[in-house]
Parts: C-alpha cells; structure tokens; sequence
C-alpha cells in the first residue's frame, strides 16, 4: 500500500490523463497540483530510512520526482545501511 502511494505521489506533477482507480478519462490540464513541500519532504526523508529498501528506495525516486530536497542525514543513513549491508552479505 505504501509503494502505491509513493508511485502515486511520484505522478503527482504529471499525472496520467487516465484516473488510478476508477479508469476514467480526466483532463490533467484542468487539475491544479501544488504540494507544500516542507511537510512532505520531512515524510519522505522518514520513509528514506524505512528498513523495506523497496520503501527507501520508493521514497528516495519520489523526493527525486517531486524536485524536493530530504535531510542529508537520511541520505547518509540509506548510503550507511547499504554498505553494512553489502559487508555483512559478503560475509556470508
């Protein structure tokens, strides 16, 4: 449910001119989109650090789509959890 609305959002600036759940035809150009970015993007730096890498990694195209900036220290953090994974993983 998540990763469907991380998809969602990611779409949010160019939207398909077909609706996600119903199907049906809508006119993109006579919808205004605007999204506060603060809030959100303190939201995403969160979910940036989500042990599901598919969330991560979800939230991190997302910020990316949406142009908005997240914490630096949750970029670290996701940077962090990779390395010390791929260490432990050639451990094994």
């Amino acid at each position: 449910m998540r990763l469907e609305a991380l998809a969602a959002l990611a779409d949010w600036k160019h939207p398909s001119p077909l609706d996600r759940v119903t199907g049906r035809y809508r006119d993109p150009a006579a919808i205004e989109r605007h999204l506060d970015p603060g809030p959100l993007a303190a939201v995403l730096s969160g979910l940036i650090r989500d042990a599901h890498s598919e969330i991560s990694a979800a939230a991190l195209a997302t910020a990316v789509a949406l142009d908005f900036k997240v914490n630096e220290d949750a970029l670290a953090d996701l940077v962090m959890a990779r390395i010390q994974r791929r260490t432990c993983e050639s451990r094994l």
